[in-house]
C-alpha cells in the first residue's frame, strides 16, 4: 500500500473484499489490528511499504481509526518511521514512531509511554490483541484458537468471558490481605510496645507509692543525718577556730631580734676596732720602732745598709738623723692610737650572743607551731562551705512537701490500657477480616470457586452454540475445564460421527468447518458479553467442497444481517445480493490499490 486511503468500517451487512491471490486483501483488518494493538494479524509480517516499492515522496507509515465509546469520539493514530507531522493542540508534532490518542478532539496525555497507551486502548476497547483475533478476526494462515495451547486457550476465554475480573479480584484480595497483615503486624507491635511501657510504668508506680508512704519517715531520717553532719562539722570548726586563735604573732619577737642583732653588730664593730688599734700599737712598738732602733745601733758602724760600703761622717750623721725622725713619727702615731683606744668604750658581747640565740630558738618554735596550725586551717573554708551547703539542704528538705507521682503513673497506665483495649478490638477485627480474605482466596476466588463456576457456565454457552452449528456443519466441537485436576486444565474435543477425533487428523476441509463453527460460536457468545458489530472472515471457503461452501455462504449471509461482516475471498462466484464489494488489486508496479 503506497497511497493514503480511507474506509468506513461500519458498513452494516455483508462486505466482500475480493482480489487475486497476493493482492493484499487482508490489508484492511491488518491496519485495524496494527493501529489498535501495534501488532499485525500475520506474525512477523511487514508494516511499512516494501523498500523497493516506495515512491520518491514516501514519508513512512501512518494509520488511524475513529470510533465512539460512551458517546465520546475516540481517535487513535499510530506511526512508524513517519516523517510527516501530526497536528496536536494547534501544534505540529513529528510522527516518528509515536501513538496519538484524541478524545473528543483533545489530545489525551495521561498515558505517557507506549505501555500506558497500550493498556489504555485495551481498556477502551475491552479487547486485547489475542481476544481481538480470536473473536472478531478469523484469518487465513493465522493460528486458530483450537490450535493454541491449553493455558493460552484458557487465558483468551477468561478475558472473553470477563471472568478475569475474578483473577483481578483475587489479586486485589491478596493485596488487601497483604495490607491487612501488615496493619495487623503494626497493631501487634504497637500493642507489644505499649505493654512494655505499662510494665515500666508499673515499676515507677510501685516505687512512687513506696516513696509516698515513707516520705515523712525518710524526710525525718534525712534531716537527722544532715543535723549530725552539721554537728560534726561545727565541732571541727570550733577546733579550727581555737587553732586559729593559738597562732602567735612573732613580729614583736622578730623586731626584738633585729634590735639585738643591730646592737650586737654595733658592739662587735667596736671590738673589732679595739682589736685593730691594739694590734696596730703593738706592731708599731714591738716591731717597727724596735726594728728601727736596731738599725740605728747597727748604723753607728758607719756602713751603708744598701751597698755595704763605709759611710763618711757626714753621711752617717744624716742617715742617723733620718732614723731618729722615723722613730719619733712612729712613737707619735702609737701615742695617737693609744689615745683613740682610750676613748673607745666597749661592752661584753657574750650576753648579747646568748640572748640572740635564745630569741632565735623561741622564734623558730613559734614558726613551727604556726606552720602546723596553718596546715590544719586549710580545711577551715571547706568546713564553712560544707556547713553552709548542709544548712541550705536542710532548709530545702525541711520545706519539702509530699508530691504525689503515683497518680500520674496510674493515669498513664490507664490511658495505655485503654489504648490496648482499642488495639485488641482492632486486632480482632483485622484477624476476622484476614480470615475472610484467606477464605475468599482459598474458596470463592480459587480455581474451584466462583471463577470456575462462571467459566464453566459461559463455556457451556459456547458449547451450546457449537452443538447448533454441528447440526449444520456436521462436526461437533466441545471445550471444557477438567475441574478434577489441580491446575484446572483446559481441554477440547472434536466429535465426528460421535467419535472423538484429533484435530490434527482432520482433512483441510474438515479443519475449515471446525474452525468456522468455533469462530461463529465464540463470536456469538462474546458479542452477548461485549457487544460488537464487526466480524472479519478471511478465506472461509478455503479447502471446502461445493456443498460445504453453500452451507458457509448461508451462515455468512445470516450473520451479516445484524452486523458489519467483512469476508475476504478470491472466490469470484460468491456474489450475494445487496453485498458491498471492495476490490483489491496490484498495479503494474506491484503496488496494492483499493477500488
Amino acid at each position: 500500500m503506497i497511497k493514503p486511503f480511507n474506509i468506513k468500517i461500519e458498513r452494516p451487512g455483508l462486505n466482500i473484499i475480493t482480489g487475486k491471490v497476493g493482492s493484499g486483501k487482508t490489508t484492511i483488518p491488518s491496519v485495524i489490528s496494527w493501529t489498535l494493538f501495534g501488532k499485525t494479524l500475520k506474525e512477523n509480517s511487514s508494516v511499512s511499504t516494501w523498500e523497493e516499492k516506495r515512491p520518491k515522496n514516501y514519508k513512512g507509515t501512518k494509520t488511524g481509526i475513529i470510533f465512539y465509546k460512551d458517546k465520546k469520539q475516540i481517535i487513535i493514530i499510530r506511526c512508524k518511521d513517519y516523517k510527516g507531522k501530526i497536528e496536536v493542540d494547534n501544534k505540529k508534532l513529528k510522527g516518528g514512531n509515536n501513538i496519538f490518542i484524541f478524545i473528543d478532539g483533545k489530545h489525551y496525555t495521561k498515558a505517557r509511554n507506549k505501555s500506558d497507551k497500550k493498556e489504555f486502548i485495551e481498556k477502551l476497547l475491552g479487547y486485547s490483541f489475542d481476544l481481538f483475533k480470536t473473536s472478531i478476526v478469523f484469518g487465513q494462515k493465522m493460528k486458530k484458537i483450537i490450535e493454541e495451547t491449553g493455558p493460552h486457550k484458557k487465558k483468551v476465554f477468561e478475558e472473553a468471558f470477563e471472568v478475569d475480573f475474578v483473577e483481578i479480584a483475587k489479586t486485589n484480595t491478596e493485596n488487601q490481605l497483604s495490607k491487612l497483615t501488615e496493619a495487623l503486624t503494626d497493631y501487634e507491635y504497637d500493642k507489644e510496645s505499649k505493654e512494655d511501657k505499662i510494665e515500666e510504668l508499673r515499676i515507677f508506680y510501685s516505687e512512687a507509692k513506696k516513696d509516698e508512704a515513707n516520705f515523712e519517715k525518710d524526710k525525718k531520717e534525712s534531716l537527722k543525718e544532715i543535723d549530725n553532719d552539721i554537728k560534726e562539722l561545727n565541732e571541727e570548726l570550733i577546733s579550727l577556730n581555737k587553732t586559729q586563735a593559738s597562732l602567735v604573732d612573732i613580729k614583736p619577737l622578730e623586731k626584738k631580734l633585729d634590735k639585738l642583732k643591730t646592737q650586737y653588730e654595733k658592739e662587735n664593730d667596736k671590738w673589732l676596732l679595739h682589736e685593730d688599734l691594739e694590734s696596730s700599737i703593738e706592731t708599731i712598738e714591738e716591731h717597727d720602732i724596735k726594728k728601727l732602733k736596731k738599725k740605728y745601733k747597727k748604723d753607728k758602724v758607719n756602713y751603708c745598709n744598701e751597698c755595704g760600703g763605709k759611710l763618711s761622717d757626714k753621711d752617717t750623721k744624716l742617715y742617723n738623723k733620718n732614723l731618729d725622725l722615723e722613730i719619733r713619727e712612729l712613737v707619735k702615731k702609737s701615742a695617737e692610737l693609744k689615745k683613740e683606744l682610750g676613748t673607745l668604750q666597749t661592752k661584753d658581747t657574750t650576753k648579747l650572743k646568748k640572748d640572740i640565740k635564745k630569741l632565735k630558738t623561741k622564734i623558730s618554735k613559734k614558726e613551727n607551731k604556726n606552720a602546723r596550725a596553718k596546715g590544719v586551717l586549710k580545711r577551715l573554708p571547706k568546713v564553712k562551705e560544707k556547713i553552709s551547703d548542709l544548712t541550705k539542704r536542710r532548709e530545702k528538705l525541711s520545706n519539702k512537701k509530699l508530691k504525689i507521682k503515683s497518680t500520674k503513673y496510674k493515669s498513664k497506665i490507664d490511658k495505655l490500657e485503654k489504648k490496648i483495649t482499642g488495639l485488641n478490638k482492632n486486632i480482632r477485627k483485622l484477624e476476622k477480616e484476614i480470615e475472610i480474605q484467606k477464605w475468599l482466596i482459598k474458596d470463592p476466588l480459587s480455581n474451584n470457586g466462583l471463577k470456575a463456576y462462571m467459566f464453566n457456565s459461559l463455556l457451556t454457552k459456547v458449547n451450546d452454540k457449537l452443538i447448533d452449528y454441528s447440526r449444520i456443519l456436521g462436526f461437533q466441537v466441545e471445550f471444557g475445564i477438567d475441574l478434577s485436576t489441580a491446575r484446572k486444565d483446559f481441554y477440547q474435543a472434536v466429535l465426528f460421527e460421535d467419535v472423538v477425533t484429533p484435530y490434527e487428523d482432520l482433512s483441510g476441509g474438515q479443519k475449515q468447518l471446525v474452525d468456522t463453527s468455533v469462530a461463529f460460536a465464540i463470536h456469538d457468545v462474546i458479542s452477548e458479553i461485549r457487544p460488537t458489530n464487526l466480524l472479519f472472515l478471511d478465506e472461509p471457503f478455503e479447502s471446502l467442497g461445493v456443498d460445504e461452501i453453500e452451507i458457509i455462504e448461508e451462515l455468512v449471509e445470516e450473520k451479516a444481517k445484524n452486523k458489519s461482516l467483512y469476508l475476504i475471498t478470491h472466490q469470484q462466484g460468491f456474489s450475494p445480493r445487496n453485498a458491498n464489494k471492495i476490490h483489491v488489486k496490484r498495479n503494474n508496479k506491484g503496488q496494492t490499490i483499493l477500488s
